[in-house]
C-alpha cells in the first residue's frame, strides 16, 4: 500500500502537472485566409477573405500578391477592385492590402480583384502571404488558376 507521505507526494505532482498541461487557453490564433480564383478570357477575379478567430477587433495584417516563383513570367497587374476596409497598394507585380484593425467575429474582410492575364498563360499563378500583427506570424497560400 501507499503510505501517507506518497499519496501527498502524487498530489503535489499533480497540482504541478495539471495547470501546464491545461495552459493551452493563453494560445492566440490569428484569421484564416482564403484567396478563390476564377478566370475568364483577360482577366482572372480573386477574393481574398479574412475570417477573425476573435470576437473583438484585433491589430492589424498585411497581405501581400506576387506572381509565383515558378510558372508565368510576366508580373501580375491589378485591373480593377473593390472593397471598403484597409487600403490597397498596386504595382506590377506586387500588391498589398493593409488594414490596420482586424474586425471581430462575425465580420469577414474582403477585397476582391481582377487581375489581367499575360499573354500565352496556360495557368495563372498567384502567391499570397498574410502577416498578422496580432500573432506575429505569416501565411502562405498558393492558386494556381486554369485560363
Amino acid at each position: 500500500m501507499f503510505s501517507k507521505a506518497h499519496v501527498l507526494v502524487g498530489a503535489l505532482i499533480a497540482l504541478l502537472v495539471v495547470p501546464a498541461a491545461l495552459a493551452r487557453s493563453n494560445d492566440i490564433f490569428g484569421p484564416d485566409l482564403r484567396v478563390v480564383g476564377q478566370s475568364k478570357t483577360s482577366t482572372v477575379a480573386f477574393d481574398v477573405i479574412l475570417s477573425p478567430s476573435y470576437r473583438k477587433a484585433k491589430p492589424g495584417v498585411k497581405v501581400t500578391m506576387t506572381n509565383c516563383k515558378s510558372g508565368q513570367k510576366a508580373p501580375i497587374r491589378l485591373v480593377s477592385r473593390s472593397g471598403s476596409l484597409g487600403s490597397v497598394q498596386a504595382r506590377p507585380g506586387k500588391i498589398v492590402w493593409t488594414l490596420n484593425s482586424v474586425p471581430g467575429k462575425p465580420a469577414k474582410p474582403k477585397l476582391s480583384m481582377r487581375l489581367a492575364v499575360p499573354n500565352g498563360v496556360k495557368k495563372f499563378c498567384l502567391a499570397t502571404s498574410m502577416y498578422d500583427s496580432y500573432t506575429k506570424t505569416t501565411v502562405k497560400v498558393t492558386n494556381r488558376v486554369p485560363i
